[in-house]
């Protein structure tokens, strides 16, 4: 009778995730194609825009897009899809190893989910209360620019508190944690990799307010890496979004 196999010496090279810096190649080109959907929805954007309002100046308007709620949304809207698709792509492209699990899409506990929505309700908290304490406004102008210039605030509220942390949390805690994960630097890496990039992404705020997103970036991973689902963070992160929204809606 054949003896039993070891399971450690089953498990095929490409049944991994990619590499590291494959994956850091892979990520760069979901990066730029996501821009590049952004750049192509500006313009049909301002093509519209002058269409509509003909005696708009385009280049004042263009330069206000940045805290322009309605475009915000619409954008996240358009471009999110390119870039969870890419995301695919190249985690199907990977054979041995099924989507799924490439990108952690595992259903956690109740338990494990709301231990980890109380943790991040803690740092909300303590977030907005250091902000105090320093004298800087919870609300950024940014924020307060964004809401008043939505048109349709559910729409809005959709793009931020839904789409953005799909999209976002897909890409940073699922195919880019997972294949530096499984690289030499392991898991704290990955934590440390990922809220570093997903917080140099967000170039609207101050560096109080990147810094402040780092450190939420920082528990997420580790919310990833612990619960061993991208659904943890996901709801995590539209959590973090809803209170902002919230916060601004009231304050």
């Amino acid at each position: 009778m054949q003896a039993k196999t070891d399971s450690a010496e089953i498990i095929k090279p490409e049944s991994k995730p990619w590499g590291f810096w494959t994956t850091i190649g892979f990520s760069l080109i979901i990066s730029i194609a996501y821009l590049l959907s952004i750049i192509v929805f500006t313009v049909i954007y301002l093509f519209i825009s002058e269409f509509l309002i003909p005696e708009i100046n385009i280049y004042e308007y263009s330069r206000s897009l940045d805290s322009n709620g309605f475009y915000l949304a619409l954008s996240t809207l358009f471009a999110a899809p390119f870039m969870i698709g890419l995301v695919i792509l190249f985690s199907y492209l990977r054979k041995g190893i099924p989507v799924r699990q490439y990108l952690c899409l595992y259903k956690p506990s109740l338990k494990e989910l709301f231990k980890w929505l109380f943790i991040q309700l803690l740092f909300i908290v303590g977030s907005d209360t250091l902000t105090l304490l320093m004298g800087r406004s919870v609300v950024p102008d940014w924020m307060v620019n964004v809401y008043e210039t939505s048109l349709f605030t559910p729409l809005l509220w959709f793009a931020l508190i839904v789409v953005a942390p799909l999209g976002e949390e897909i890409f940073f805690r699922g195919f880019l944690f997972n294949g530096i994960e499984n690289s030499k630097v392991g898991s704290l890496g990955a934590i440390f990799i990922s809220a570093f990039f997903w917080s140099i992404i967000h170039i609207q705020y101050d560096i109080y307010g990147i810094s402040s997103i780092f450190v939420g970036g920082l528990i997420l991973g580790l919310a990833r890496a612990k619960s061993k689902s991208v659904y943890v963070p996901i709801t995590m992160h539209g959590l973090m979004n809803l209170v902002a929204s919230l916060e601004v809606a009231v304050l």
